[in-house]
């Protein structure tokens, strides 16, 4: 009789946790459908009902034939995939590569560096925007990718290494050392403890993508030519 009341409770709290669950993907993707439905219908067709489904008389495309046509649409979407992509990679691949170096030898030039990467977090990147736009003209960098994959990963890698870090430090000396007995070199033991730290690398991908894609720091007037 206690088992089953006991079971009967824990039912009915799952049921309240994946209630509220659904309730709350509710309230996150109904405005994206509703976006997404409004997308195909004439503007008398939005306001006259904005929840309705288009029909043969609100249905059109003319909205998506104006982003493509006149809000170059094809173009800034290509820059920003290509920005978005290559500064996170590129912002992966140094905090691991770092963070993997710090934890690997503990010396006072590694705490030092790392101590560096933990005032880079609370520095604002705006204090820097001078001595950025001055590098990227002296260097003839102005108005390419390049330029903004490298000013992305210099703001997202101080983060990235302190999280690999701690990811790095959960990861056992053993295996590390069994693999050097094994006549690997430091960077085939790299590879070889890399899988082991993946939820840190999906950690830092997501940090960095995420706000590089969204970013409006950079105003219009600087954003990169077909």
């Amino acid at each position: 009789m206690i088992r089953t009341e006991g079971r009967v409770k824990n039912q009915s709290k799952n049921l309240m946790v994946h209630l509220s669950l659904l309730f709350f993907a509710i309230l996150a993707i109904g405005p994206i459908f509703v976006i997404i439905i409004n997308s195909f219908k004439t503007m008398e067709g939005i306001f006259t009902g904005p929840l309705k489904i288009p029909n043969s008389e609100t249905f059109t495309l003319d909205g998506f034939k104006r982003a493509i046509g006149q809000g170059n649409f094809v173009r800034n979407y290509g820059n920003s995939t290509i920005v978005t992509l290559g500064a996170t990679l590129l912002t992966v691949i140094c905090s691991c590569l770092a963070a993997y170096g710090i934890t690997e030898y503990t010396t006072k030039l590694s705490k030092m560096i790392a101590g560096l990467f933990t005032i880079g977090i609370m520095l604002p990147v705006t204090l820097g925007t001078i001595v950025i736009i001055k590098m990227m003209v002296r260097f003839n960098l102005l108005n390419t990718h390049i330029s903004l994959i490298l000013v992305y990963v210099g703001i997202f890698v101080p983060l990235g290494v302190i999280l690999m870090v701690t990811n790095f430090r959960t990861v056992s000396n053993e295996l590390k050392e069994a693999a050097r007995i094994d006549g690997a070199n430091e960077f085939r033991t790299f590879l070889i403890v890399l899988p082991l730290v993946m939820p840190g690398v999906a950690a830092v991908a997501a940090i960095t993508m995420l706000p590089v894609w969204n970013d409006l720091w950079f105003p219009p007037s600087s954003r990169v030519p077909p």
